[in-house]
């Protein structure tokens, strides 16, 4: 989504805050937070913390807007690799669990008659 919107409005600094990144990363946490909640699975959650940790770089940005360019991009961009170990090290894990005990549910199962997440 940020090449998207780089291609058509152009490259984007990190000397100032920018709506646009906000934005994205308010839609990743609310996707990846949707995920973490139906999972049966630990690690989505710590997907969605470190994509809350991204939010407040932003917001730190937009409250406090002389010399925070350094911050701004290492706590907007950094918490991508923090997901990614997470992202292998929960991959990891099922894959162990899978070779362990075969094949379990994927997703939280619904509780009878109860209308979204369970």
């Amino acid at each position: 989504m940020d090449l998207i919107i780089q291609a058509t409005i152009g490259h984007r600094s990190f000397e100032h805050f920018d709506i646009s990144r906000l934005s994205i990363d308010l839609v990743q946490f609310a996707a990846l937070l949707i995920i973490a909640l139906r999972a049966n699975r630990n690690y989505p959650l710590g997907l969605a913390a470190a994509q809350l940790l991204a939010i407040v770089g932003n917001l730190a940005a937009l409250f406090h807007r002389d010399g925070w360019n350094e911050a701004y991009w290492a706590m907007t961009q950094m918490p991508i690799l923090l997901q990614l170990s997470i992202l292998a090290g929960g991959l990891w894990a099922h894959r162990r669990r899978v070779s362990r005990i075969g094949n379990y549910n994927s997703w939280s199962p619904r509780m009878a008659g109860g209308r979204g997440f369970s």
